[in-house]
């Protein structure tokens, strides 16, 4: 599912990404762009009533889409970071 696309003239620094699960899943969030994508966090059989936490930088340029997805339900995640005008 894209949950957002970075402008025109624009970078994307993520910074810290939370994620709640209230039932066992299987939870990845990517970065779909320039022609590739890659996988910035994965969680595979994560239990129920779970919470996790990543921390770092990664870049998001113009074009490209962050999107997440999650096999399970009952999900929360929260996405922080800034954007930059290039």
């Amino acid at each position: 599912m894209p949950l957002y696309t970075v402008p025109a003239g624009n970078v994307v620094v993520l910074r810290d990404l939370e994620l709640f699960l209230s039932s066992a899943g299987l939870f990845n969030l990517q970065l779909v762009g320039s022609g590739a994508s890659a996988i910035v966090w994965y969680i595979s059989g994560a239990s129920a009533n779970s919470w996790h936490q990543w921390q770092g930088r990664t870049v998001a340029h113009a074009g490209d889409t962050i999107q997440a997805f999650c096999d399970g339900s009952g999900s929360l995640l929260l996405v922080s970071g800034y954007l930059l005008t290039i």
